[in-house]
């Protein structure tokens, strides 16, 4: 992962679909209903901007339609809780995310807020979205989209 993040660091941009690492295979996407929300999907409908921020990484949704979700960063917001989409001015501590281990396909995807939180599943509305919780669990890869 780490090559890959590096061999791309030179574009203005890299652009990647996450996906989690499960049968059947779903993929982040902008909860249609709850824009704030990150639900999973089977369909890649969702493309995500992973940019370097220090020795961590910012991730936001990336669309040319929609301006304001550029604006937007995953964010954690505590133990056991939704992880959101939050616009701001700067990145803070909870928009930073680390890749677990970062030389690998596979990734845990590390807060460095309370670096025991990781994203993992939660429900809300009966579907899957993205959660924090202790459990570090290599499942997430990234695919370029571009």
């Amino acid at each position: 992962l780490a090559t890959l993040l590096a061999v791309g660091s030179s574009k203005k941009r890299q652009l990647y679909y996450i996906a989690r690492n499960a049968d059947p295979k779903t993929y982040w996407t902008v909860d249609p209903q709850h824009r704030s929300l990150i639900r999973l999907d089977p369909d890649k409908t969702t493309v995500w901007s992973v940019n370097k921020d220090g020795h961590a990484y910012s991730i936001s949704p990336y669309d040319d339609n929609d301006v304001d979700l550029h604006t937007s960063l995953v964010t954690y917001n505590g133990i056991h809780r939704l992880i959101t989409l939050n616009g701001t001015s700067g990145t803070t501590a909870e928009q930073r995310w680390k890749f677990v281990p970062d030389e690998s396909q596979f990734v845990a995807i590390q807060s460095t807020k309370v670096k025991t939180q990781y994203v993992n599943i939660n429900y809300f509305n009966n579907y899957p979205h993205l959660g924090s919780g202790l459990q570090r669990q290599a499942q997430w890869k990234l695919e370029k989209a571009n």
